[in-house]
């Protein structure tokens, strides 16, 4: 493939991944990401030196793309130089006007735009009818998709370097241990239920822990409702880490309990699935079939009655190796760097 294509921003590191997968297939794909989008976005969180010919960083700040001239018209430059654009959100709002063919990579952004109607959500709808495709990411925002203009829609799943992500041997201890990887944040997460369901499981099952990460609008609001369940002894919390530590700690639990509101899995929940872990989650169900041409194979919980139904299912030695292995698996098939690189690629062979 001759052709010279743009990531334009990084959010979550999930374009970082992308385009790795990309130059892994000989695809002359750069990333430019802004340092003011944060840890989770920086390329070195995913273990990058950030020395990588096809990686530049951009100074100015992606939710604020016109707030400095200078920078907006470097970024604009350097888009034009580009046979194809990759934009990531938020990036569609102002390079759609860049005068080259564009696609939109839609990761969650979809489920706010049905309620707005402000000047930035304005330009995303008209990005949206004018790239040469969407391409959709969580299955269960394919729903939403049905309310907007757009010529053409294309199903690409997050890829995790599997190879980094890999399976250990379990923790030889029989007290459970359950990871919360995600930030703090009730209505997105669910954190609030999953804390009320390990409060009711320790009651039989006293040495359990609960990791959860110390970040996210709602942490203040989960650090009361501990000390009103008296769990205080049974949560570990940890500060932000590297991914380096992200994998050891997921090697060193028994179940990943990931977030059980939204209907669809991140980076986060792939990452502890290609380490063979037992995924509590709720998704969609029927989106993930139809994306996926398979049933996923994560434990379904939405209500604090299922999320503790999961944490005793979890006790079950052979329930944890059927689910660890099933995990694997499914993480290799669908999420692994190249088969999502082939995919992306399959794309950009029908819209250039």
């Amino acid at each position: 493939m001759d052709l010279k294509i743009l990531h334009v921003f990084n959010r979550g590191n999930a374009p970082y991944n992308l385009v790795k997968g990309l130059r892994m297939k000989n695809v002359q794909a750069d990333l430019i990401y802004s340092a003011k989008e944060g840890n989770i976005s920086d390329p070195s969180w995913e273990g990058s030196r950030k020395n990588e010919p096809w990686l530049s960083e951009w100074k100015g700040d992606s939710l604020h793309m016109l707030s400095n001239k200078r920078d907006f018209v470097e970024l604009y430059k350097k888009a034009r130089q580009y046979d194809l654009l990759h934009l990531h959100y938020p990036a569609s709002t102002f390079l759609q006007f860049t005068f080259k063919p564009f696609v939109v990579h839609e990761t969650g952004w979809i489920r706010i735009i049905p309620f707005r109607n402000n000047f930035t959500d304005r330009l995303m709808k008209r990005s949206f009818a004018n790239a040469k495709c969407v391409v959709m990411t969580n299955p269960d925002c394919y729903s939403l998709l049905e309310g907007l203009k757009y010529k053409k829609e294309y199903f690409l799943p997050f890829g995790v370097d599997t190879s980094f992500y890999h399976v250990a041997n379990e923790p030889e201890s029989d007290d459970l241990v359950f990871v919360h990887p995600n930030r703090q944040h009730w209505e997105y997460k669910g954190t609030d239920k999953l804390l009320r369901a390990f409060s009711r499981f320790i009651e039989d099952n006293p040495s359990a822990k609960l990791i959860m990460i110390k970040y996210g609008a709602d942490y203040e609001k989960s650090l009361e409702l501990i000390r009103k369940l008296n769990l205080e002894k049974n949560i570990i919390w940890k500060e932000f880490m590297d991914k380096k530590e992200l994998i050891n700690m997921y090697q060193n639990c028994h179940a990943v309990f990931d977030q059980f509101n939204v209907g669809s899995y991140g980076t986060a929940g792939i990452e502890a699935m290609a380490c063979g872990k037992p995924l509590v989650i709720h998704i969609d169900e029927k989106w993930y079939a139809k994306c996926f041409g398979e049933i996923c194979p994560v434990i379904q919980a939405n209500s604090e009655e299922e999320i503790l139904a999961a944490m005793i299912l979890i006790k079950d030695k052979s329930a944890r190796k059927k689910y660890s292995v099933q995990s694997r698996e499914f993480a290799v098939k669908h999420h692994n760097l190249e088969v999502v690189a082939d995919k992306c690629i399959r794309l950009y062979n029908e819209i250039i």
